[in-house]
């Protein structure tokens, strides 16, 4: 965890929060805490168990790709993720579910 820095104080530990923001409305409808000795990845599963939500996107960056697109799928959601090359497996399945798309879009648009 970093700091914050303030030089009329002792430098005490960051607050890191996941939070779920609802773009429409521009508010934010739910926040987990991110635990002093956890990250992120933690975090999300119990937000998304507190919110209890069905049918909405969650939109996250790499890290959470690695445990948590399980979940929110069990969740009955669903998400867009960022993916990264240092998870050469993932970036795999993900760029041939798009290279069969693509050829089916094709043989579709042959068949007119």
């Amino acid at each position: 965890m970093c700091t914050t820095y303030n030089p009329s104080s002792e430098p005490h530990p960051a607050i890191q929060i996941v939070h779920a923001y609802l773009v429409e409305r521009g508010w934010i409808v739910g926040h987990q805490q991110v635990g002093q000795k956890s990250n992120e990845v933690k975090a999300l599963p119990e937000l998304i168990e507190q919110l209890k939500l069905k049918g909405v996107v969650f939109t996250f960056d790499a890290i959470n790709t690695q445990k948590n697109c399980e979940i929110i799928v069990a969740s009955e959601n669903h998400y867009i993720a960022a993916l990264k090359d240092n998870q050469p497996k993932l970036l795999e399945r993900v760029r041939e579910n798009f290279q069969v798309e693509e050829q089916w879009e094709k043989a579709l648009l042959s068949s007119r």
